[in-house]
């Protein structure tokens, strides 16, 4: 029960980061939105954004684990996954293409490393999370130099 609310309180504060987040980006407010973003990522993963770009994804995924149980670590990971994919959008918003390419590539190499360290259970369940990646492509490409 209490890892359930501990849960689901993560995601509720993550949920709510990156509303604000978003609204900020719609008022042009970028630095704001973005601030949002890293104070969501200090509270979830104790690291800021640059501190997480300069982390390869089995660093991530090592201090992400730091103090927690294992069973917990593959919803932080999505939800740090969405974080950086935030911070692609405010990034692309703000006409910063690398910066937001790397968040977007971050995240889609963390999303991978996951499945990777999950394939037996995703292969058991038949549930290959296969859209969420395509959109990471997908959201990659976007960011691509003409």
């Amino acid at each position: 029960m209490i890892r359930r609310d501990y849960l689901l309180r993560m995601v509720e504060q993550c949920v709510q980061a990156l509303a604000r987040s978003l609204g900020l980006v719609q008022r042009g407010q970028f630095d704001q939105a973005r601030a949002e973003v890293n104070q969501a990522m200090q509270d979830l993963a104790g690291l800021d954004l640059s501190g997480i770009q300069g982390l390869s994804e089995s660093e991530l995924l090592a201090a992400l684990l730091r103090g927690e149980p294992t069973q917990i670590l593959r919803q932080k990971c999505l939800l740090v996954v969405a974080l950086l994919r935030q911070a692609g959008e405010v990034y692309a918003a703000e006409g910063r293409p690398e910066e937001s390419r790397q968040c977007y590539l971050k995240a889609l190499n963390l999303q991978l490393e996951i499945l990777l360290r999950q394939t037996d259970e995703v292969l058991a369940a038949g549930d290959l999370p296969r859209p969420e990646v395509e959109s990471g492509l997908a959201e990659l490409r976007a960011q691509r130099p003409h």
